[in-house]
C-alpha cells in the first residue's frame, strides 16, 4: 500500500506543521456501547473549566439522578444507573437552568461473548471485559509461521492484508481460527473491497460476481462478525492519498456497524490533518508517518493532530515504521529509533500500535535487532497499561530542552513518567513533576535502578534517541509474607516473572507472562495461556528457607477465563506435596496448610497449569501458622507469643528437662527461663489442622562472650558475627541460612567466657551435614576449661562419625559431657580439610558449618 506515495505528498507531510484548534465543549458516551455494566457514564469536556452546579441529565426527556467525578479541570465523568433503561439507542442531554448545553447518543446492547468496545475516556479497548492495548503489526498472507513465532514475543494483534474478492474464504477462516487458537486478535482488513467502491452503487459492481462492493462487504461481515479472533474492521487504507469519497466510506461504515455493532472500525491516515473529513466513517483513527532516515519529530506531531480532533470521542493508534531500504526510505530504523518513535506517540496519547510491516523471518525488517527493538517496546507497554489506561490523567510536562519530551500519568497512589530524547545526541535533563507528588521512590523501569526524589524533580541522563520510563510511588511497608515474589509487582525484564525456573511442554503458542489486564491487587498478576488441551506449563520459584517442624499457611488468589474442570497445581518441592485446585471465572482466594519435617530446610513453590485458555495467579503468600515468636529479655529469659493466621483453636504444651505438660488453650504469652520445647497446634472440632514446634534456648553461654581464635569465612560470617555461636538462635538445615558460620579447609577454635564460674554438665555443638554442597562434619572436638583464662585443662574429647556419600541434608548435634567447674571454655574442632574420594568436589577444600554452642 505504501509504494504509491508520491515524492510531493511525502515531502509535504514531512515538512508541514499542522495545527488543529482545541475542541469546544461536548458530551460523549464513555463506551461505544453498554452491555454488562451497572451504570452509564458520560465524558463532559469543557475547555473553559465549566461549573457543573445547577445541572441535570435527561435521557429521552426523562430526568435522571447522576454522580459527578471531576477528573481534570476540563474533564468530568457523569454517571447514571442503567436500571430502567431499555435496550437500544438513547439520547442524553446535559441541561443547565433548563438550557441544553450538550448532548449525545448511547446504545445498550445484549452482552456478547466476543464483544469489543471502545473506552473513549482512555482511548483503549475492552476485550473479554479486560483492558486491551493492541500491540501488533501488518503482514501478508500466508502468515502462519510468522504468527506462530511472534506470539511468543508478546504480540496480541495482527493485521493481514488480503483480497476479499478472491474466492478463498476458507483460507481466511483458517487463519482466523489459528489466531484464536494462539490468543491473537485481528484487525480484519476489508479495504480491498471498500477502496474500489463508489458512492454510485450502479457503477459499483464486481465483474466476476455481478455484486456490488457493498454486497460483498455485507457477506464478509456476516461470515466473520462472530469469530472470536475478530478485534476490529480495517475499513480504509490512507483514504486521502487514495482519493476515497468520505460519503462512500460513511455508507460502508454504517453497513458494518448495522450488521455488527460489537466491533470498532479503524482507518489509517497519512495526512492526519484531514482525518476529520472522515469523522463519521471510523471509531479508531490510525496514523502512519514514516520519517526514517529523517528526524522523528513527525510522529508526536501526527498523533497530536489526531488527539486534538478526536480525544474522548475516538481511539487513536500509531503505525510504527519497521521497514526501509527503497523509494524514499533509504534504510530501516534502528532499534533505538523504533523505541523513540513508539514512545513519542504514546506520550501524545496513542493507545494502539500496529507496525508496518513484518514479513518472513527477515524480509521486513531485514534487521533482527531492529525488530527486537519493537518487541522490547511491545513487552514494556504491556507493563505500563495500568497508567496508560488512565489517559484522562495524562499531563505533558515542560523541559529545559525542546528535544526532550516528557509526559506524566497519575493512577491512584503512583505515577508514570516517560521521557523521550528526539535528538541523536545524549544529554542530561531535569523534569519538574506535578505538585501532587509527595516524597516518593523513583524507579527507573526496565533498568533495575532508582533515583533520588529531589524536590519533585527527576534528573537523569538520556541516550541519543533514548527513552526513560520512571515509576514514581510511595513504598509500602513490608508485609510478613515469607515469599518475596508472590505479588508479581517486582520484575527485572518486562512481562517476565522473576525468581523462577520455567517448563513448557509444547511449542503450540502456550505461554506465561506478567499481565496488567487482570489482577487481584497491585498492578500485575501471573498469567498462563494454555493453547492445547494437553498443554502443561510450570514455574518453579527459587528456594524459600523453612524451619523444621513448623506449620505454614499458604494462600494465593486465582481465576480462570471460563468455568472448567481443568486443574491448577501447587507443588511444594522439599516436602513432596502436589495440591490440585479447580478455578472459577472470578477472583478467589485458595488456602492450604502444611507442616515441615524434622530435617526440612527449604522448599520450592511450583505452579503447574493445565487450565485450557487463560488463568491468572496473584498474591501468593506464606505465613507461619501457628507462629511461635520469641522475644528475649536482658536476663536471657524469653517471652513466647503464639499467633495463628488461619482458622482453628490455638493450643500449646511445653517440654522442660524431659517433662511434658498437658495441652492448654493459648491465652497469654509464656515466660521461659530454661531451655524449653514449645509445641503449638490448631484444632477444629478435635481435628488437628496444623502443628509447629520450636526449641527456646536458655543456656549459660548466652550470658557470656565469645572470642574466635580462627575467624569465619567472609562468605559465611554468621548473622551476629562474634555472638552467632552463642546467640540462642538455631540455624535451619540449609547453608542459605545466615545463622551458620562457615570455615573452609581449616580447623575451628574459640574461647567462651561465661562471665563467672559455673558447674557444667555438657556442651552441645550444632553442625550441618550437607555433602552434596561440599559441607562435611568435623572429625573431633576437644574442650578445655580454665578459671583464669590463662591456664587451660582438657575436660572433654569427642570423636565424630564421618559424613556419608549421598546422605540427605541434616543437622547434627555433637554432645560433649562435662563434669567440672569452670569459667572459660576453649574448644578446638578438627575438621575435614580436604573432601575425600567418593564425594562430590573431591580433592577441594571441605566446608565446616557450625551454629549454636549450647552450654549447660
Amino acid at each position: 500500500m505504501r509504494y504509491i506515495y508520491s515524492l510531493f505528498v511525502f515531502l509535504c507531510i514531512l515538512l508541514s506543521e499542522v495545527h488543529v484548534e482545541a475542541q469546544n465543549a461536548f458530551l460523549e458516551s464513555r463506551f461505544s456501547y453498554y452491555s454488562y455494566e451497572d451504570e452509564i457514564s458520560f465524558i463532559y469536556h469543557d475547555p473553559v473549566d465549566f461549573s457543573l452546579s445547577n445541572t441535570e441529565l435527561r435521557v429521552d426527556d426523562i430526568k435522571h439522578y447522576f454522580s459527578i467525578r471531576r477528573l481534570t479541570p476540563k474533564v468530568s465523568l457523569l454517571s447514571i444507573s442503567i436500571d430502567k433503561l431499555d435496550m437500544g439507542d438513547h439520547n442524553v442531554v446535559l441541561m443547565v437552568k433548563d438550557q441544553a448545553v450538550a448532548s449525545c447518543r448511547f446504545s445498550i446492547l445484549h452482552s456478547q461473548i466476543n464483544e469489543v468496545k471502545l473506552d473513549k475516556l482512555s482511548g483503549g479497548l475492552i476485550v473479554d471485559r479486560r483492558p486491551f492495548y493492541p500491540l501488533g503489526f501488518y503482514t501478508r498472507l500466508p502468515m502462519d509461521q510468522v504468527i506462530k513465532r511472534e506470539v511468543y514475543h508478546g504480540f496480541n494483534m495482527v493485521g493481514p492484508y488480503q483480497n476479499l474478492k478472491k474466492n478463498n474464504f476458507e483460507s481466511r477462516k483458517a487463519y482466523m481460527d489459528l489466531c484464536h487458537q494462539l490468543g491473537l486478535k485481528v484487525n480484519y482488513a476489508v479495504n480491498s473491497i471498500v477502496n474500489e467502491g463508489n458512492i454510485d452503487t450502479k457503477k459499483d459492481l464486481d465483474k466476476e460476481t455481478g455484486k456490488s462492493n457493498l454486497e460483498l462487504l455485507q457477506e464478509e461481515v456476516l461470515r466473520m462478525k462472530d469469530h472470536p479472533a475478530l478485534l476490529s474492521w480495517y475499513l480504509s487504507d490512507e483514504p486521502v492519498g487514495q482519493g476515497r469519497d468520505p460519503r462512500y466510506l460513511e455508507k460502508a461504515y454504517n453497513l458494518i456497524h448495522t450488521l455488527d455493532p460489537y466491533h470498532p472500525i479503524t482507518m489509517v491516515f497519512m495526512t492526519p490533518s484531514r482525518a476529520s473529513e472522515f469523522d463519521t466513517s471510523m471509531d479508531i483513527a490510525m496514523t502512519d508517518p514514516y520519517p526514517i532516515p529523517g528526524p522523528i519529530d513527525e510522529i508526536p506531531q501526527s498523533v497530536n493532530v489526531l488527539m486534538n480532533q478526536f480525544e474522548y470521542r475516538k481511539g487513536v493508534w500509531y503505525v510504527p515504521q519497521t521497514f526501509g531500504g527503497g523509494e524514499f526510505w533509504e534504510r530501516e530504523p534502528t532499534e533505538q529509533e523504533i523505541r523513540a518513535m513508539c514512545y513519542s506517540a504514546i506520550q501524545q496519547g496513542a493507545m494502539g500500535l500496529q507496525a508496518f510491516i513484518k514479513k518472513g523471518v527477515n524480509e521486513f525488517p531485514k534487521s533482527i535487532t531492529s525488530w527486537n527493538g519493537y518487541v522490547k517496546v511491545v513487552n514494556e507497554i504491556q507493563m505500563l497499561m495500568p497508567w496508560l489506561n488512565s489517559r484522562a490523567m495524562r499531563q505533558e510536562l515542560t523541559t529545559e530542552n525542546s528535544d526532550i519530551l516528557a509526559s506524566y500519568w497519575r493512577r491512584d497512589d503512583s505515577g508514570l513518567l516517560i521521557v523521550v530524547n528526539k535528538s541523536n545526541k545524549p544529554m542530561n535533563f531535569n523534569v519538574a513533576l506535578p505538585s501532587s507528588c509527595r516524597e516518593e521512590k523513583v524507579e527507573v523501569m526496565f533498568e533495575n535502578r532508582t533515583l533520588p526524589f529531589n524536590n519533585a524533580y527527576v534528573s537523569d541522563m538520556i541516550d541519543a534517541l533514548g527513552v526513560r520510563v520512571y515509576k514514581i510511588y510511595e513504598p509500602k511497608d513490608k508485609s510478613n509474607n515469607l515469599l518475596s515474589f508472590g505479588d508479581f509487582e517486582e520484575f527485572s525484564s518486562a512481562s517476565t516473572p522473576s525468581s523462577c525456573y520455567a517448563r513448557n511442554s509444547s511449542f503450540d503458542g502456550s505461554r506465561y507472562f506478567l499481565d496488567a489486564t487482570s489482577y487481584y491487587e497491585g498492578h500485575y498478576s501471573l498469567c498462563f495461556f494454555n493453547n492445547g488441551s494437553d498443554s502443561e506449563m510450570g514455574l518453579s520459584f527459587y528456594r524459600t528457607l523453612v524451619s523444621p517442624n513448623q506449620g505454614y499457611h499458604l494462600s494465593f488468589c486465582a481465576k480462570s477465563e471460563t468455568l472448567s474442570t481443568d486443574t491448577l497445581f501447587i507443588e511444594l518441592k522439599g516436602i513432596d506435596k502436589k495440591i490440585p485446585f479447580i478455578l472459577t471465572p472470578e477472583w478467589k482466594r485458595y488456602d492450604y496448610q502444611f507442616s515441615t519435617k524434622d530435617n526440612s530446610s527449604q522448599i520450592s513453590i511450583g505452579i503447574i497449569s493445565k487450565v485450557h485458555g487463560r488463568c491468572w495467579v496473584d498474591n501468593i503468600e506464606m505465613y507461619y501458622d501457628p507462629f511461635i515468636m520469641e522475644k528475649k529479655g536482658s536476663d536471657n529469659t524469653s517471652l513466647v507469643v503464639l499467633k495463628k493466621h488461619g482458622e482453628g483453636t490455638l493450643l500449646y504444651r511445653t517440654t522442660i528437662m524431659g517433662h511434658k505438660s498437658r495441652w492448654r488453650k493459648y491465652r497469654l504469652p509464656i515466660k521461659v527461663n530454661k531451655t524449653t520445647l514449645i509445641e503449638a497446634k490448631l484444632e477444629v472440632k478435635g481435628k488437628v489442622l496444623n502443628y509447629s514446634s520450636k526449641m527456646i534456648l536458655n543456656h549459660l553461654g548466652m550470658k557470656g562472650n565469645l572470642k574466635l581464635n580462627v575467624p569465619a569465612s567472609d562468605k559465611y560470617p554468621g548473622l551476629s558475627k562474634g555472638k552467632t555461636l552463642i546467640d540462642g538462635k538455631f540455624a535451619t538445615p540449609s547453608y542459605f541460612d545466615k545463622n551458620w558460620q562457615g570455615y573452609e579447609g581449616i580447623d575451628l577454635a574459640g574461647v567462651i567466657d561465661l562471665c563467672g564460674s559455673n558447674e557444667l554438665e555438657q556442651i552441645r555443638f550444632n553442625f550441618l551435614d550437607d555433602v552434596n554442597d561440599g559441607i562435611h562434619l568435623p572429625k573431633q572436638i576437644k574442650v578445655f576449661g580454665s578459671l583464669d583464662g590463662k591456664h587451660f585443662k582438657q575436660i572433654s574429647e569427642t570423636s565424630i562419625e564421618s559424613s556419608k556419600p549421598g546422605k540427605n541434608v541434616n543437622k547434627v548435634v555433637v554432645l560433649c559431657p562435662l563434669k567440672t567447674k569452670t569459667r572459660y571454655i576453649k574448644y578446638v574442632v578438627e575438621t575435614t580439610h580436604i573432601i575425600p574420594e567418593g564425594f562430590l568436589f573431591k580433592g577441594s577444600k571441605a566446608w565446616t558449618f557450625i551454629d549454636e554452642i549450647e552450654v549447660y
